[in-house]
């Protein structure tokens, strides 16, 4: 039955209907995969066929593809190849066409079929819905959620159905109601009990917040009980990053502020595994920072939770005293608040600036008072560091107005020694010159005497040549 370059496109489509038609029956018929590619073409690129009401093939050809689909006497392979004729031609409709052609019944059986292939072509149409709610009377959240809940479910399968389930809550009202119900929630809390897939609940609670604010916080909230009685380091470890994200997501949505209040728990056995080298070692060592990632997260969101968390667990004594030694130290004195460390006098008097505390000086100089009264570094120790560390102190003191200053007033000696940094041979460190050099460019307005050789400098670095023009000065903004 293998087609010929002599068939009309409609003749090849109704061999393909009796090919699969002998298939769906059972029939030990030979998959014929050359008859199905040249259908797929023709299903792909004659959009006539779909401009034709009286045209039934494609019904027909449907019909045929989800018996195939639905048979238990029909092969894996048979059904990979069905699947990808119903993809070709539902690329040709939108939602509501597919949704009037042939029902919701064909989404429902899709997401229940053991397919996955099939799965994650009903769940991209799904996301495309519109309007979203009329999917929330249906069954579809509910497969979507047990789709989650399937151990067997696969990364893509699972990315897939999460994606979809947050676009059809933001494009529904009526879907978020169905989310937040009971028989839905139930079903949530079926997939928070199960360790090897409540990852996934994780990350779909992060995309819902948002959206959807009022879920229960008992799906996401692991209760202090919960943290010590567990044995599973990967678990673990996971829950403290879908703590710092939980974080991240709060700053950026004024509408869960709410939820930062519900974080007591948390916070304290965070700060505990960040601190005492007994509780949780397996990842409160030296080398973990996710729990410093989340109090780095935590004092900037809320300065004082922080400051009660470092009252109870004395997170930023412990950090001082093992910077030197300890990864995650070192990455929480780098990224934390600076306001918290003012009162450091003792650390900020006698800190020693070289590479290994490049990045934590960093983080200091973003502090007006820090920088101008409290540390004792001068341009000499600048200088003594290595060109690529060099360049990132610059970069972080041109941030700031008073960094600015202290750079083009005090320490100028320092812009003389960037504009003699020549014939860069490493990429990195010819891309870091440029941002500084770009970053006072464009507050050349701000450096005084400074300005005409910065100018000079920027458009030899993005020109080749120095800006003489309007039209060069314009050129340098570009990308």
């Amino acid at each position: 039955m293998s087609s010929n370059i002599f068939e009309t496109p409609i003749s090849l489509l109704n061999n393909l209907l009796e090919h699969l038609t002998s298939i769906s029956q059972g029939r030990a018929v030979p998959i014929d995969y050359k008859l199905i590619d040249n259908a797929c073409l023709i299903l792909k690129g004659e959009t006539s066929l779909y401009q034709n009401s009286e045209n039934r093939i494609l019904d027909q050809l449907v019909l045929a593809v989800l018996s195939i689909i639905r048979s238990n006497n029909t092969t894996s392979e048979a059904k990979d190849a069905s699947v990808q004729v119903l993809d070709s031609i539902l690329s040709h409709y939108e939602f509501d066409q597919i949704l009037e052609h042939f029902g919701m019944k064909l989404f429902i059986q899709g997401l229940e079929s053991e397919k996955e292939r099939l799965q994650i072509l009903v769940i991209d149409i799904l996301s495309r819905a519109d309007p979203a709610d009329i999917i929330a009377n249906t069954s579809v959240v509910l497969l979507l959620v047990q789709i989650l809940n399937d151990p067997e479910s696969s990364i893509a399968l699972v990315n897939e159905t999460e994606k979809c389930l947050s676009m059809l809550a933001s494009k529904g009202e009526l879907v978020r109601r169905r989310i937040i119900s009971d028989e839905v929630i139930s079903n949530f809390r079926k997939i928070r009990t199960n360790p090897k897939v409540v990852p996934r609940l994780y990350d779909l609670v992060l995309e819902l917040l948002p959206i959807v604010p009022n879920i229960p916080d008992d799906l996401y909230l692991v209760t202090t009980q919960e943290i010590t009685s567990s044995n599973d380091i990967l678990m673990d470890s996971l829950t403290v990053s879908f703590y710092h994200n939980l974080l991240v997501q709060i700053s950026k949505n004024i509408s869960l502020r709410p939820i930062l209040d519900r974080l007591g728990e948390q916070i304290s056995y965070i700060s505990r595994i960040f601190c005492d080298p007994t509780f949780k070692p397996e990842i409160g060592n030296s080398d973990y920072i996710d729990a410093a990632s989340f109090l780095c997260e935590l004092s900037k969101l809320s300065l004082q939770k922080f400051v009660d968390a470092d009252s109870s667990y004395h997170i930023i004594e412990h950090a001082i005293s093992c910077y030197l030694t300890h990864r995650s130290c070192r990455y929480l004195l780098s990224n934390i608040n600076p306001t918290t460390l003012e009162s450091e006098t003792i650390f900020l008097k006698n800190f020693k600036l070289e590479g290994i505390t490049t990045s934590i000086y960093c983080n200091l100089i973003q502090d007006s008072k820090i920088l101008t009264e409290e540390l004792q570094v001068n341009t000499a120790d600048i200088e003594k560091l290595s060109v690529s560390d060099f360049l990132k102190i610059l970069l972080s003191l041109v941030h700031t107005k008073y960094g600015l200053h202290k750079l083009t007033r005090d320490w100028s000696p320092l812009i003389t020694n960037l504009l003699d940094i020549n014939d860069i041979l490493d990429s990195d460190i010819w891309r870091k010159k440029l941002d500084v050099v770009g970053e006072l460019y464009d507050k050349r307005s701000q450096i005084g005497v400074w300005s005409q050789k910065i100018v000079e400098a920027y458009g030899l670095m993005r020109n080749g040549h120095p800006i003489t023009s309007e039209a060069d000065v314009m050129d340098t903004t570009g990308p």
